[in-house]
């Protein structure tokens, strides 16, 4: 037969700590699109005309957004990480009514282009009033 099977156990703790890191697989983006404003020719510049805001689900940080195209001088983008639009240049419907402006937001490794659509109003001109008096003339 065989000799007695003898098992000695051995016990011990460790403490592990476990880091799960996400992994950047989402590109930012912009919430509801399609982004669609409308500005009077009169706005005076440097004021604001829209906040841009995009969503990272990837991202605990913070997203930068740039003006890529379409604003032939006429926008800027305050710093790149507050989405606020601005007039840089006065406009003038008579020569352009309608800007299409691609705005990119990036969270530093994807980024997700954007359309932002801007229309110009026509100013409104100030109204005049006009006084009218009435001469009756009777003859004798």
């Amino acid at each position: 037969m065989g000799l007695p099977l003898c098992v000695v156990a051995s016990v011990s703790n460790a403490q592990v700590r476990v880091t799960v890191l996400d992994r950047n697989d989402s590109p930012p983006s912009f919430r509801d699109t399609p982004l669609e404003y409308s500005v009077s020719e009169d706005l005076p510049t440097g004021q604001m005309v829209a906040t841009l805001r995009a969503s990272d689900p990837d991202t605990l940080g913070h997203l930068t957004y740039s003006l890529v195209s379409g604003d032939d001088g006429h926008f800027q983008l305050d710093t790149a990480d507050t989405g606020v639009l601005r007039l840089k240049e006065a406009l003038d419907r008579e020569a352009r009514d309608t800007y299409r402006l691609q705005i990119r937001a990036s969270d530093g490794v994807q980024h997700t282009d954007t359309v932002v659509t801007i229309k110009v109003r026509k100013a409104l001109q100030s109204i005049r009033t006009y006084k009218f008096l009435s001469w009756f003339y009777q003859n004798p």
